[in-house]
């Protein structure tokens, strides 16, 4: 207990004044002295820092036990939120001036949270769920991946983002670099999907942000599962209701 009592002081404390300095500090090298500088960097550090992606229950076959520390509905309720603020990356680190999603959508905690304390108890928030919940709705709407942002490891979070890959120094970095630099940590989901209810729209194409869903040279959509995060976009976008998440078997680090 006393070890996870310093790992949530130590969220606390990167997320209030070291983050910031951090993605700055990384933009400036890039932009001033080595091209692709986070490429190195955040592999360095990505058994530390990073983001872990949580789905909606919604999204989650029903027969599946999920915990309220797996879905973002009730894992908000249960975590300290305080406010709301505009996202850093769609306002300053590496906003893609074609992105046209929301801004105002990071949601904020008073200090570093414990995942396994939001099982067992959880916090009291200190702002309306309705404001929270209408947040992650528009999110959800807009294709923005919910991610937890951790340190000193993926248990331990101190702000909630709503993520686009053209803008979130995370996922962006992920879209560039791809697999090899471990800064995603996916949801404890996998998407399952039924071949014979797919119509072939690929609408859910469009929506995953991991780059697991193509057309095939028949123009068959197929989901490569190896790249599969499971943040649950297919499966709320799809017309057909073929795509679900289901449990994942084995556990990525």
């Amino acid at each position: 207990m006393k070890n996870a009592s310093i790992k949530k002081r130590l969220s606390t404390y990167f997320g209030k004044f070291l983050e910031i300095p951090m993605l700055t500090f990384v933009r400036i090298i890039e932009k001033l002295f080595i091209k692709n500088f986070r490429y190195y960097f955040y592999r360095k550090i990505h058994s530390v820092w990073g983001g872990r992606v949580i789905p909606v229950k919604q999204t989650i076959s029903t027969e599946v036990e999920v915990r309220p520390s797996q879905e973002i509905y009730e894992l908000v309720q249960r975590a300290e939120v305080v406010g709301i603020t505009d996202c850093f990356c769609r306002t300053l680190f590496y906003h893609d001036k074609n992105c046209k999603a929301p801004v105002h959508t990071c949601i904020i905690l008073a200090r570093g949270q414990n995942l396994e304390e939001i099982d067992n108890a959880g916090f009291n928030m200190k702002i309306s769920k309705e404001e929270i919940f209408k947040i992650l709705k528009l999110a959800d709407e807009w294709g923005l991946v919910h991610q937890l942002i951790h340190f000193p490891n993926k248990d331990f979070f101190y702000v909630i983002c709503n993520c686009c890959s053209c803008c979130c120094v995370v996922l962006n970095t992920y879209k560039l670099f791809g697999e090899q630099t471990y800064l995603i940590k996916p949801s404890d989901f996998i998407v399952q999907y039924n071949v014979e209810k797919c119509s072939g729209c690929g609408i859910c194409i469009d929506y995953c942000q991991f780059n697991a869903i193509k057309f095939t040279n028949d123009k068959k959509v197929e989901t490569n599962l190896k790249l599969c995060k499971g943040c649950g976009l297919c499966v709320s976008h799809c017309p057909e209701n073929a795509r679900i998440l289901v449990a994942r078997q084995v556990e990525i680090n």
